[in-house]
């Protein structure tokens, strides 16, 4: 029964790991908007463009270590930059234009919530693409007997490239309307991002790279939680799938 929920938690610190950024922006009163000052949003913006710059070098990096591929999903990993863990990388080639997946997955209001326990809610939009989000996640199943839920305030980034690259980058920061709640546990994001582009083979399916490091704060040993974000991989790939078809038949 101790390995059956360790395995649960480790399930559950993956599914924040791969879900924390894909769900759409919500409204509740708990969450209110808050306007950051004028020396603060500079430095917001100057972060956020630091923050692009650091998830595109993930991205070019040669170093990735091939953990599993099928016939069309890639997981891989790498030692992290910025902590002592893995920073993990999922590709997977979808059937479907690129401007139909940015919808699917980056568009701020109206990307698909892929979890039902992870929730994004604005705190600031500062324009030119930078928002500053408070992301929940409450924990379910089993793990939730031994793990709080938790919460992440971060920043992100969208960008469309004029080489066809859209990026979506992200990292964790601090902001005043985004103060830890009572009952969860802050947990810290690091540099991670989603890119879309088209597929270099066929310009009518999209090649999407999702990047995602994160310590959610909880003791479950390392093997454990590098196992389970690797296969969490996989079944993220196939929500991805499963979003993208609904979205065809939704035409």
């Amino acid at each position: 029964m101790f390995l059956r929920r360790l395995a649960q938690t480790a399930g559950a610190v993956a599914a924040v790991a791969f879900c924390a950024d894909t769900n759409r922006p919500t409204s509740q009163s708990k969450f209110q908007r808050q306007n950051s000052s004028p020396a603060q949003q500079v430095k917001f913006r100057s972060f956020a463009s630091e923050v692009s710059g650091r998830a595109q070098k993930l991205l070019s990096d040669d170093d990735w270590k091939l953990y599993q591929t099928s016939k069309d999903v890639k997981v891989s990993h790498k030692k992290s930059p910025d902590h002592s863990g893995e920073v993990y990388r999922v590709d997977l080639i979808v059937d479907y234009p690129v401007d139909r997946v940015d919808d699917v997955l980056v568009a701020l209001n109206k990307r698909v919530d892929w979890d039902p326990d992870v929730k994004n809610h604005i705190i600031e939009e500062l324009g030119e693409g930078i928002t500053i989000l408070h992301a929940t996640y409450e924990v379910s199943g089993l793990a939730a007997k031994i793990m709080s839920p938790r919460d992440f305030c971060r920043i992100e980034l969208i960008d469309r490239h004029d080489n066809g690259l859209i990026s979506m980058a992200y990292d964790n920061i601090e902001h005043p309307g985004c103060q830890p709640l009572n009952g969860f546990v802050r947990g810290q994001m690091f540099t991670s991002g989603m890119f879309i582009e088209p597929y270099k083979d066929d310009p009518k399916k999209t090649h999407v790279i999702f990047i995602y490091q994160s310590d959610a704060k909880v003791y479950v040993p390392a093997y454990l939680v590098h196992w389970t974000t690797c296969r969490r991989g996989f079944e993220m790939a196939d929500e991805i799938k499963e979003a993208i078809e609904k979205d065809k038949k939704q035409e």
